[in-house]
């Protein structure tokens, strides 16, 4: 096992972890899984025993550990994008609500107009 080295220009970034979701600090153990190298806590890893990414392969032991901060590899990237993903479905979402909104706006107000006006 390698050790992890810690920079200051690593902690400019934000890590979470992938199994558990909260962020990785600068003084807590840390590992990554030894195919995509995303970061995990180390008891994290400890108590899953595998990549929780979909579709990795890691287990085992893990790519390093050490104390800190884990380097931007691509596993993180891809955590990234898939934060991007989810973040543009959610605009999404949010977007066709607010038109189902309106749409049922404009049905009951029509309603409302023609009982009013139509008798």
């Amino acid at each position: 096992m390698s050790k992890i080295v810690i920079t200051e220009s690593d902690l400019a970034e934000q890590v979470q972890c992938a199994y558990c979701g909260a962020e990785i600090g600068f003084d807590e153990p840390v590992t990554a899984c030894n195919e995509c190298s995303v970061p995990y806590h180390a008891d994290c890893w400890n108590a899953n025993g595998h990549c929780a990414i979909y579709g990795c392969s890691g287990g085992g032991a893990g790519l390093a550990t050490g104390t800190g901060y884990i380097p931007q590899t691509a596993g993180s990237v891809r955590n990234t994008v898939g934060k991007v993903i989810k973040t543009i479905w959610d605009i999404v979402v949010t977007i066709v609500v607010v038109i189902w909104y309106i749409f049922l706006f404009c049905i009951v107000a029509s309603a409302v107009y023609n009982a009013i006006f139509n008798g």
